[in-house]
């Protein structure tokens, strides 16, 4: 059987296609679950068609979350709708939204998940934790809005953003009854961390 060679045009639009179809299933079973098999014929590919765009599911799962982080960036700047900054009460509820967003894509992880994400970055010799690059999305942020202690700390800022998604992605094994008040007890020290007081 003849491989199919596709143009670039049409590289882009399946590349497209797989990650609007994706993301959902990343969303609904997160990574270990998705099917990549389910993926490609949703596309109209054959499974090891995937393979010649993306190694690893993981890749092309790392692939999505850099969009979505990217989306999440232009959200925020098209939002000022030509403001130079968001108020403080603006910039706490956008931070409220983005973590307590019931659409938000690391709520449907595991830790699995987050493990399989680790050992792929590992397989690049790329840290998986880095705040170089948190300290630069931190930065875009925060540079968006009033109200910012002159001096962050990134690490900390970062650590708790993770225990944050982490607890949402292990509810399970959280009291249920002070689950929401759990969450916003550490959204009140996320911002305690950011904001002038």
């Amino acid at each position: 059987m003849r491989t199919r060679t596709f143009t670039e045009e049409e590289k882009t639009q399946i590349r497209q296609k797989m990650k609007e179809i994706g993301m959902p299933m990343l969303k609904e079973q997160g990574l270990i679950h998705m099917s990549i098999g389910k993926l490609a014929d949703a596309v109209g590919i054959g499974k090891s068609t995937f393979y010649s765009f993306y190694p690893s599911k993981e890749e092309f799962v790392a692939d999505m979350l850099a969009d979505y982080r990217k989306e999440l960036l232009k959200s925020l700047q098209d939002g000022l709708q030509g403001a130079d900054k968001y108020s403080v009460e603006e910039s706490k509820e956008i931070i409220r939204r983005l973590v307590k967003n019931a659409d938000n894509v690391y709520q449907g992880f595991s830790f699995e998940d987050e493990a399989a994400l680790k050992r792929m970055y590992e397989k690049r010799g790329e840290p998986f934790l880095n705040l170089g690059k948190e300290k630069e999305v931190i930065d875009f942020f925060t540079s968006r809005m009033e109200g910012v202690k002159e001096q962050l700390d990134y690490a900390v800022i970062a650590n708790t953003i993770k225990i944050i998604v982490l607890s949402y992605e292990q509810r399970e094994l959280l009291h249920e009854s002070g689950f929401e008040r759990t969450m916003d007890t550490m959204l009140a020290l996320l911002m305690d961390q950011i904001f002038e007081r």
